[in-house]
């Protein structure tokens, strides 16, 4: 009897995988690179992170604060495991879109550059004031700007105040010399004064 071995025909797994990942990702709100990550792992896109933590934001606010958080709290103070507050508590979360590092040292390379360009133009000034390029082209608020304007005024009279004293060191002050005056006469001193007597003519 000869035996012989039948071929193995094995179904490809990844596209019923895939439907079941698509319908986790649709019901659950994840994006579905963020569910999984991508082929070579690496980070999802920048679409796919905002979207997901707009999702996290909404369910912070509309399910885990009034439904979870603040009910358990509320219990706790019931307890006296928590102090009374005097007025209504307030649940502050970590800002979910606060820049990264990374994210930081980029913005603020492609400003520098900017600012380089801008202050390297003489006419760029009389065309674009420094307080309106920053606002509008580097994308500070006003608050910023007029912060910057403060520090620049506070350090250039932090500046010159030490340059006066600078100053003052090396030059130290003199005194004024007298001017001399006039002598005064025996009448502005008070003496008394000899008088001449007058020649007479004889007859």
């Amino acid at each position: 009897v000869d035996l012989e071995s039948l071929a193995q025909q094995i179904a490809d797994p990844s596209s019923h995988f895939q439907v079941q990942l698509q319908s986790i990702s649709a019901e659950t709100g994840i994006p579905l690179r963020i569910l999984t990550g991508s082929e070579r792992g690496e980070l999802a896109s920048s679409e796919d992170r905002s979207e997901w933590l707009s999702y996290v934001q909404a369910r912070r606010e509309e399910q885990a604060e009034p439904c979870i958080l603040r009910p358990f709290v509320d219990r706790l103070i019931e307890l006296n495991v928590l102090p009374t507050p005097e007025d209504d508590y307030n649940v502050k979360w970590a800002d979910l879109f606060a820049q990264s590092e990374k994210m930081r040292v980029e913005i603020g390379k492609a400003r520098a550059n900017a600012l380089r360009e801008y202050t390297s133009n003489p006419m760029a000034q009389a065309v674009l004031t420094p307080s309106a390029f920053m606002e509008s082209c580097l994308g500070f608020s006003q608050e910023q700007v007029e912060l910057f304007s403060k520090m620049r005024d506070d350090e250039m009279m932090e500046e010159m105040e030490k340059m006066k004293e600078v100053k003052e060191m090396l030059e130290p002050e003199e005194k004024p010399q007298e001017e001399d005056k006039p002598e005064k006469s025996k009448e502005q001193r008070g003496e008394p004064v000899k008088k001449r007597a007058m020649p007479t003519a004889s007859v």
